[in-house]
């Protein structure tokens, strides 16, 4: 029994090497910033480490943190006070946040096996997802999300044995002390605060919902009390975009534009659903076709296993935390769509268990027509195997790799933008510029990136989203900016590569900036006095 559990770690640990190698080959993180999430949680940390309370440094006043919470923060803040060397601490703060990559897998293994699922499937599970591209690149992130994703699946298993039979409640306060955990990881942890009281009252166990709420209440209210004490009260689109997720919900979305938005996040999310099985190396329509028909399979996949165990914690956390996904003004990629990988996998296993059941009674059967039927089923079923297989070849071997390679190419053209700035500009200079953490964390100076309003992306207005860079020198003139910093990456995931070139061209013929200093990535530009 102990050699078979060694041979099952040692499997694990060589699907993991692949993510494991990426993560090594880029301990540097030469793309810090992509999300630019990333920064902001390593000022956060550097802020805490250095003892000037949770602050956004990186923006002029420095207003408190209080859009994320200070969890992710916090382990980041011990790597930054063991080493605080900018950049040289960068791979022991990206080692502090891919260890939680194993542990999430795992986690996995837990909920497929408590999921009724047999030790050998439960494990073959695990492999494929260790050897997923989307969770091997967001592993080479600083980012909040797989510690999230491992503290709420953790919840979710624990509130799951807490219900069961003569389990002390006491268990179930553990669980909503890991579900405290998750929410001070991230606030999208909230609905775990409706879902798992309301299936224990479902099933009758008064005492065991009142146990978990008083482990996970105390931290939501805490939080939720400190971030309202201290939001800034300025109500403009930037102090918003950088203090208050409900506060820039409100600034950008109104009833007009829920229509859109619901549709546009209703597909994205079967996108990123099935991202989640099959890495998109590219956006083909036949590829749009096969990630939502995947995502739609384990969807139903997941309908066949609440009928035959009972719907879980984490499946009730996944329906609400789904609507709020689409509802949210953000589009719902595989990133937000990471926690529920658990959920995405066991429905998707659980449904093609089904389909190959049904194809090899139906192989068996006299009629011709039903033996075709099946050997099509079979053969689809074999195609995605194919496709999904050749998607984690690439992804691992081309197209992250190149990406990477790409964005530290580009983050030594960007350090002589840095450099320059650093030399040429007073210490109190400030920028308009979208990577704002990056500059902060090159240089100390402070800056804030062009929020644009999330109504024209859901409506696919171009015009509208590029005539808000005709204002930059308005923009910086109405924060107290005076300086602008612009690149090839600004805005990359938020607009293709002919937008992109019309954005940095209106920056560069704009009457009221000079250019100061030039890159073949980037440029520096002084505003005019008015």
């Amino acid at each position: 029994m102990r050699l078979k559990a060694v041979a099952i770690a040692l499997l694990l640990v060589l699907a993991l090497s692949p993510a494991a190698y990426l993560a090594w080959s880029n301990r540097d993180v030469p793309h810090l910033g992509y999300f630019q999430d990333d920064g902001l949680y390593l000022i956060g940390a550097k802020s805490l480490a250095e003892g000037s309370g949770y602050r956004i440094l990186s923006l002029p006043g420095q207003p408190y943190q209080t859009k994320y919470p200070p969890l992710y923060p916090l382990l980041l803040s011990v790597v930054w006070a063991a080493a605080p060397d900018f950049p040289g601490n960068l791979p022991w703060a990206l080692l502090a946040s891919w260890l939680w990559v194993p542990i999430l897998v795992a986690l996995c293994a837990v909920y497929f096996r408590d999921s009724g699922f047999r030790p050998q499937h439960a494990v073959a599970l695990c492999v494929v997802l260790a050897l997923n591209p989307a969770l091997a690149f967001l592993g080479t992130n600083l980012m909040a999300d797989i510690m999230f994703s491992a503290l709420l699946l953790a919840a979710a298993i624990v509130a799951e044995r807490a219900g069961r039979g003569e389990s002390s409640p006491k268990l179930a306060f553990a669980a909503g002390l890991l579900a405290a955990a998750a929410y001070l990881t991230k606030t999208a942890a909230l609905p775990l605060l409706l879902t798992v009281p309301a299936l224990y009252l479902w099933r009758g166990r008064k005492l065991t919902a009142a146990f978990f709420l008083a482990g996970m209440a105390p931290a939501a209210v805490a939080w939720s009390v400190w971030a309202q004490v201290h939001t800034p009260g300025s109500s403009d689109l930037v102090t918003l975009y950088y203090t208050n997720y409900l506060g820039f919900y409100r600034a950008t979305i109104s009833r007009h534009d829920l229509l859109d938005l619901f549709k546009t996040n209703a597909d994205t999310f079967l996108r990123g659903a099935g991202g989640l099985v099959v890495f998109r190396t590219s956006d083909g329509d036949w590829m749009k076709l096969l990630v939502r028909a995947l995502a739609l399979t384990a969807i139903a996949g997941n309908v066949r296993l609440a009928r035959q165990r009972g719907i879980t914690h984490l499946q009730f956390f996944a329906i609400v935390y789904s609507a709020q996904l689409i509802s949210w003004n953000y589009t719902p990629n595989e990133r937000f769509l990471l926690p529920l990988v658990p959920v995405i996998w066991a429905g998707l296993f659980t449904e093609g268990m089904s389909v190959i059941a049904a194809a090899r009674k139906a192989l068996r059967a006299p009629g011709a027509d039903q033996r075709i039927a099946a050997a099509v089923m079979l053969a689809g079923t074999a195609a995605v195997v194919v496709i999904a297989s050749a998607a984690t070849w690439q992804g691992f071997t081309r197209f992250l790799p190149n990406l990477l390679d790409a964005r530290r190419s580009t983050l030594a053209e960007n350090r002589r933008a840095f450099d320059w700035v650093s030399q040429h500009t007073p210490a109190d200079a400030t920028f308009v510029a979208y990577q704002d953490t990056l500059i902060y964390l090159y240089t100390h100076r402070a800056g804030a990136r062009m929020v644009l309003s999330s109504a024209p992306f859901y409506h696919r207005d171009g015009d509208a989203i590029l005539d808000r860079f005709k204002q930059v020198p308005e923009f910086g003139s109405a924060h107290g900016l005076t300086w602008v910093l612009a690149t090839d990456q600004d805005y990359e995931t938020d607009l293709d590569e002919g937008r992109r070139k019309i954005l940095r061209r209106e920056i560069d013929t704009d009457a009221g900036l000079h250019r100061e200093f030039s890159s073949h990535h980037g440029a520096v530009y002084a505003m005019s006095s008015p």
